[in-house]
């Protein structure tokens, strides 16, 4: 009943991959102590890489509550609405979580992209790629979103690339 050791257990189990380990663990973190961002936060994580995107959301919600301004709550949200497909509230967080921290390693910039291709918007994609590359000029993924603007500067941009930002 140790909120503390049970976070870092599932926590530990998390990195192990041993993802339903952690996520028993981490629920009953949340049981015990419904107000500890951990482990809301790290419930959350281990269900995104379940693919359980709906229950992380809830769990992601409920970290949100406890703490609006952390960018890791704020990249979970994104991410899980993204998987959804509720592509208008992952655009929402994805900006929100450029204004907290526009070098996430999230890549918040590559998912905005995404969705400024889908809306048909190259003036946004190409806004995002560029951003993107002023702050990571020397990552070892600029070839991709450097391909994709020069795609976006030629007459060949239909709006419709289906490429999308790897997690």
């Amino acid at each position: 009943s140790y909120t503390d050791a049970l976070n870092n257990l599932g926590t530990y189990y998390h990195r192990q991959h041993k993802y339903d380990q952690s996520i028993r663990c981490l629920k009953k973190v949340t049981e015990l102590d419904p107000d500890f961002y951990g482990g809301w936060i790290n419930l959350a994580g281990s269900l995104i890489s379940t693919g359980r995107f709906e229950e992380a959301l809830e769990a992601s919600k409920r970290a949100y509550n406890i703490r609006p301004s952390d960018n890791l709550v704020v990249s979970q949200i994104a991410l899980s609405y993204y998987y959804l497909r509720v592509l208008s509230e992952a655009e929402e967080y994805f900006k929100k979580l450029i204004s907290l921290d526009p070098a996430s390693a999230v890549r918040p910039q590559l998912f905005l992209v995404h969705i400024a291709m889908l809306k048909k918007d190259k003036d946004e994609a190409e806004e995002y790629i560029k951003e993107y590359l002023t702050i990571h000029p020397n990552s070892t993924e600029v070839n991709h979103p450097r391909e994709i603007l020069t795609d976006l500067k030629s007459a060949s941009f239909s709006g419709t690339h289906q490429d999308q930002p790897e997690h």
